[in-house]
């Protein structure tokens, strides 16, 4: 199987992969919320009001007593198996039992409400919205309903209509314990607010280190009796390195932003002066928010300067989704485009790409891991006109993980592994690479805004012809200064 064909069938293989995610995570992804949103255990059924009916916070029957209709009383058994499983934590089971009766009882207080908690939990926001406002309808005191409608609003990021709800509430005179579940909303929608205002940050960080191979060349003197000269041979030695950059944050709504950052960077190798480096890199990102699910279109793009000389440059697009499962598991899926371009004597090297990349995260605060991650990848460097021995096809994935040590040290731990096959020919044959990688990185928080970073990189490039095999060990401190508007 040549390179393209076997690039193709990756590609198929990673959207399988992605449909097999997905349908695992059907019934997961359907009660997921956004990641802001406070958990379900601040509902006002389970935290107790002063609203007659359910919002008592009592497995008493949902129905109102002396006041209840004829309708009620001959769904009191419906709704207590309902207002069961919702206790239970069975919301979605709650809402397969009380939706398709929808039509049927709509417009009874007790149902509606029922029906717009077990929707509200089960992630069927917009369900949960009507139902809800149906029942604050029928009854205007029912603070119980007004405190979902209000979370309602309030996963839904429609900020100004919960707020409006917490206040109708507040001037019912509710419990303490109401009262200060309306805070803690109140308190979240400000920082929700907050990071709607246009931010920006900046930093500056310097670095000493040594790297063991500093232009990535072959441990060896000579190839099939030719000799290599000093570039083109391991090379180790010290460097210092000294980058700064920016990062802008601008929302046009709550749920569509720009964002953007540009990074400098200068490394000297004190033993290997013809490496010596100057980076600038930068990306523009617009992102919209669907609920738990958003999109991302992002540019992109970098030039290199080696030994004070143009070296390389590369552009690229990307679109990307992203979707919330749960409140720990996140799936991402981006396709780029992009181009390699090298100086004149190197524009053999010259090659667009494609890349699809898929990802999950879980993140957590507890027990230990802060956040974990798996990413898997599918690429292809490719000429639309003619060809070169640098086309190539390369699979891969890295895990990571950010392991919190104390409250001013973490430790950040990824390791990678990428197979790269180049049609060639190289010497006569295809040429198959091997890259494996691994990361440890202590960071220690010393006051606001500086951060001192300890970091040791390891990699090892096997290959077919050998003189592209390498291995290289990175050590380095870092010293950070961070400014944040």
């Amino acid at each position: 199987m040549n390179f393209r064909s076997r690039h193709w069938l990756c590609g198929r293989l990673l959207a399988g992969v992605l449909l097999v995610i997905l349908t695992g995570f059907s019934g997961v992804a359907s009660a997921a919320k956004p990641a802001t949103s406070v958990k379900p255990g601040d509902t006002a059924a389970k935290s107790g009001s002063t609203a007659s009916g359910p919002a008592t916070g009592k497995t008493a029957s949902p129905t109102v007593g002396t006041a209840a209709t004829s309708a009620e009383t001959d769904i009191r058994g419906l709704l207590n198996d309902a207002l069961r499983l919702v206790y239970s934590g069975k919301a979605a089971e709650a809402f397969n039992l009380l939706s398709p009766l929808e039509d049927q009882y709509a417009g009874i207080r007790d149902f509606d409400y029922l029906l717009g908690v077990a929707a509200l939990d089960g992630g069927h926001l917009d369900i949960a919205v009507f139902a809800l406002q149906r029942a604050v309808a029928t009854d205007p005191k029912f603070s119980g309903a007004r405190m979902d409608l209000a979370r309602a609003y309030y996963n839904l990021e429609q900020y100004s209509y919960a707020l409006e709800e917490f206040r109708i509430i507040q001037a019912q005179n509710p419990p303490q314990k109401i009262i200060d579940s309306i805070q803690r909303y109140q308190q979240a929608i400000d920082k929700q607010r907050q990071r709607r205002k246009t931010r920006y940050s900046a930093y500056v960080e310097t670095a000493a280190g040594y790297d063991s191979n500093a232009n990535s060349g072959p441990d060896r003197k000579t190839y099939r009796n030719v000799p290599l000269d000093e570039p083109s041979r391991q090379t180790s030695s010290p460097y210092t390195a000294l980058s700064g950059g920016g990062f802008i944050y601008f929302p046009f709504s709550e749920s569509l932003y720009l964002n953007g950052a540009m990074n400098l960077k200068r490394r000297v190798n004190s033993e290997a002066a013809f490496v010596n480096s100057t980076l600038l890199d930068g990306n523009l990102a617009l992102r919209r928010l669907f609920g738990p699910h958003s999109l991302r279109l992002t540019f992109a793009g970098y030039q290199n300067n080696v030994n004070g000389e143009f070296n390389s440059r590369n552009e690229n697009v990307s679109m990307g989704w992203e979707q919330q499962l749960n409140q720990f598991y996140q799936l991402s899926l981006v396709g780029r485009y992009g181009r390699a371009r090298y100086q004149p004597l190197m524009q053999l090297r010259d090659v667009d790409q494609k890349v699809w990349s898929l990802q999950l995260t879980r993140t957590m605060a507890r027990p230990a891991f802060l956040e974990t991650g798996l990413v898997l990848n599918t690429s292809n460097d490719f000429r639309e006109n003619g060809s070169t021995t640098f086309e190539r096809s390369y699979d891969g994935g890295r895990v990571y993980a950010m392991l919190p040590l104390a409250s001013a040290w973490a430790l950040n731990l990824a390791g990678g592994y990428v197979r790269s096959d180049y049609p060639g020919p190289y010497f006569g044959k295809e040429r198959h690479d091997i890259q494996k990688d691994a990361t440890m990185d202590l960071r220690w928080v010393i006051t606001k805004g500086w951060q001192l970073r300890g970091q040791v990189v390891f990699i090892s490039n096997k290959s077919n012809i050998k003189i592209y095999e390498y291995d290289k060990t990175d050590t380095s401190i870092n010293l950070r200064w961070n400014f944040v508007n």
